[in-house]
């Protein structure tokens, strides 16, 4: 095998020990090495929280001590791969089968596929037309569709990435400008594209066989899903993206004068002493109970050794989010529950 798999993450501990925990449950001996670009301002002794959980053959970290763009993180591991092949991933992307992994790999080693990714929009509609009609890839349907791939169960040679312009990041084109792999001058006044839409766009120009796979993005109405036996509870499901997840550590998941948990070395003094208001309709308080289920199931998990009083504040800052957004804690032990019969440690 000559496979790896690039990881960037911006650091938080206890999430990053569940993610870890599941990757050696299922694929990690798949693979060859795990390169993560950890990009994090926390402090040294969550750093080495995190180095210790990550200390196993084969996982090599790049820490840089701040946080960077998603994109960047990805340029600033790449050439640290020795392998031919790879995969993007994301600390809130965990596989459930084992095989999954290998499967896709096996499919770029033997030819059958170039590229392996999911369907992504995620970009102004402009972008979205302009490549239906150059390689006539609808941004229509159920789901996410559209030209770009997610960073995420992205498979491809190494060259692949190293022959585009490596700006892996989020970007805009204004008017005048000229996307090449579209063949387009901008003729509006802006368009835009969230990570990795500049990459997908000069991967599609190059030509190459792609195997589109699902995605399976875990969603809000998750518990309705799961009575209908649909997306990640469809019987089939490898492999799920939760997505949002980094809106925690380094954002609401905060300390008693208003710091993000991440930050708060940084941040003597911040006059936020209440969550944002984020969470104003029934579909906001769904999504921040998705993303509190996955917080409680890493803290749950975590042995926190060195940094219990983390620990202690990781647990304050969910219980601060569920009174200040008046989630359900039903709902919460639900999907708990749920996603432990999908797999989940």
């Amino acid at each position: 095998m000559a496979r790896a798999v690039i990881l960037p993450t911006p650091g938080d501990p206890f999430l990053l020990e569940y993610w870890f925990a599941m990757a050696k449950k299922t694929w990690l001996n798949e693979v060859d090495s795990l390169y993560i670009c950890l990009n994090t301002p926390t402090e040294p002794a969550v750093v080495d929280y995190i180095r210790d959980t990550f200390n196993h053959p084969g996982v090599y970290i790049k820490y840089i001590a701040d946080h960077v763009q998603h994109g960047d993180a990805i340029n600033a591991v790449l050439d640290m791969v020795t392998e031919d092949y790879i995969m993007l991933i994301e600390d809130d992307a965990f596989v459930l089968k084992p095989g999954a992994v290998a499967l896709n790999f096996n499919l770029l080693e033997s030819d059958q596929a170039a590229i392996i990714g999911s369907k992504r929009g995620s970009s102004s509609f402009e972008i979205l037309k302009k490549a239906k009609e150059k390689w006539g890839i609808d941004w229509k349907g159920e789901g996410d569709q559209g030209c770009n791939f997610w960073p995420c169960y992205f498979f491809s040679h190494k060259d692949v990435l190293l022959n585009t312009d490596r700006n892996f990041n989020a970007r805009q084109w204004k008017r005048g400008e000229v996307i090449e792999p579209l063949g387009w001058t901008v003729d509006v006044y802006l368009v835009n594209g969230d990570t990795f839409v500049n990459t997908s766009l000069q991967i599609h120009a190059m030509g190459l066989n792609i195997h589109w796979v699902p995605q399976y993005h875990a969603a809000p109405e998750d518990l309705d899903h799961y009575d209908a036996h649909y997306n990640i509870f469809d019987g089939k499901c490898p492999w799920t993206h939760i997505g949002s997840l980094s809106s925690g550590f380094s954002g609401v998941l905060m300390d008693d004068r208003g710091r993000p948990l991440a930050k708060r070395g940084r941040m003597q003094e911040n006059p936020i002493t209440v969550l944002p208001k984020y969470c104003n309709t029934p579909a906001e308080r769904l999504e921040w109970e998705r993303r509190v289920q996955l917080w409680e199931m890493a803290w749950e998990y975590a042995k926190p050794r060195n940094i219990p009083a983390m620990h202690e504040l990781y647990r304050h800052a969910l219980d601060r989010i569920i009174v200040q957004y008046k989630l359900n804690k039903k709902h919460i032990l639900k999907r708990k529950r749920i996603y432990k019969e999908l797999g989940f440690i």
